[in-house]
């Protein structure tokens, strides 16, 4: 993966091979929190156009164990219009306060397919994070003051 941090933004390019979105269930990439961030925005860029009779639904979820689907939580979904052609980005705006967008480090933003595509359809996920404002907080315990 590479990302690239501009001011407190930190976007998310998958380097990977265009998941298909013409099979149910499929998992795209996912990414892997370093640190405490925010999902400010889940996008899908199309590399393939979508072959479909009805809307392609990608779910956008929020895993605590990578490759483990337990206590995973669905922070929301992307609609894709049956028909919409290669090159377009599909995205997805959430509020700062929105629950469960805020990741810890180690856990995992994957984009699964929920409503698969009649015929064929392609695409890369784009999410983008936000840097955590209170990224110790939690950890507030643990750190020493030194006078």
């Amino acid at each position: 993966m590479a990302y690239e941090v501009k001011s407190n933004l930190t976007f998310s390019r998958i380097e990977a091979a265009p998941t298909v979105i013409s099979t149910l269930g499929v998992l795209a990439p996912g990414f892997v929190a370093g640190k405490h961030v925010q999902l400010a925005c889940a996008a899908f860029r199309l590399t393939a156009a979508v072959v479909s009779s009805a809307p392609v639904v990608i779910t956008i979820k929020k895993r605590i164990t990578s490759n483990s689907a337990t206590g995973e939580q669905v922070i929301g979904t992307l609609s894709i219009p049956g028909g919409t052609a290669a090159g377009v980005i599909v995205y997805r705006y959430f509020d700062e306060d929105q629950a469960p967008n805020t990741f810890r480090p180690g856990d995992v933003c994957i984009y699964e397919v929920t409503t698969a595509a009649t015929t064929s359809g392609a695409g890369i996920p784009l999410p983008e994070f936000w840097e955590h404002p209170q990224e110790y907080k939690d950890d507030a315990a643990t750190l020493e003051v030194f006078a």
